[in-house]
């Protein structure tokens, strides 16, 4: 991952005409893609429409259920359900970008205990899930990156304020939290780092 990360970051930002890359407090090198309006929207927007410039076709309203496999339960494609349709999409490479575990608390140990998780609510294992019937082993799952300052926005919940601090942490200044807070500043923040599936099994398909 820390090989192909970079390769992946100049693919994407060459793919979809995105800007040039900036640097943020906490990266060594210029690897963070800043939009004019800062939005998830905008960059998903923007990846969408070359994609569907390069021939690709988009299917909204229809979520991925499950992955369809063979009697040697190669993967074969995946199972999706819209209103009123059920799609079944064969592919010869199937990546499943299905987010992490953060979301579901079931799925953290004993050691995120007293750590608010920043990451996005949609990372609710659906990608586990979806490998059980593979028998995959998982590895990794109490790696955590932290954080030490953010905003609690709900018991367990917080927003990270690495933008919104950017400039004072330019100008060399560190972030503390003042004594006596009501608890509205939290003082450390995790999502779960490299958690992953191992792909040793036999599979039909790569799963990324």
């Amino acid at each position: 991952m820390v090989q192909s990360i970079g390769p992946a970051m100049d693919f994407i930002a060459d793919f979809a005409q995105l800007p040039s890359q900036t640097q943020t407090p906490e990266h060594s090198l210029a690897r963070q893609i800043e939009l004019p309006t800062a939005s998830s929207y905008e960059f998903i927007q923007k990846v969408a429409q070359a994609f569907q410039d390069h021939g690709g076709q988009l299917i909204c309203g229809a979520r991925v259920e499950k992955l369809l496999l063979d009697d040697q339960k190669q993967v074969q494609g995946v199972q999706a359900l819209g209103k009123n349709i059920s799609y079944d999409l064969f592919a010869t490479t199937v990546v499943l970008a299905a987010g992490g575990h953060g979301a579901n608390q079931k799925m953290r140990g004993p050691e995120s205990q007293g750590l608010n998780y920043y990451g996005p609510l949609t990372s609710t294992s659906d990608a586990y899930s979806f490998n059980r019937p593979l028998n995959l082993a998982t590895h990794n799952l109490d790696w955590y990156k932290i954080y030490p300052h953010g905003v609690e926005v709900e018991p367990g919940v917080a927003k990270l304020t690495t933008y919104a601090s950017k400039k004072a942490t330019d100008l060399g200044d560190n972030l503390r939290q003042p004594s006596g807070a009501n608890g509205s500043l939290t003082n450390l923040m995790f999502m779960p780092l490299y958690a992953a599936l191992s792909c040793k099994s036999p599979i039909g398909a790569p799963i990324f």
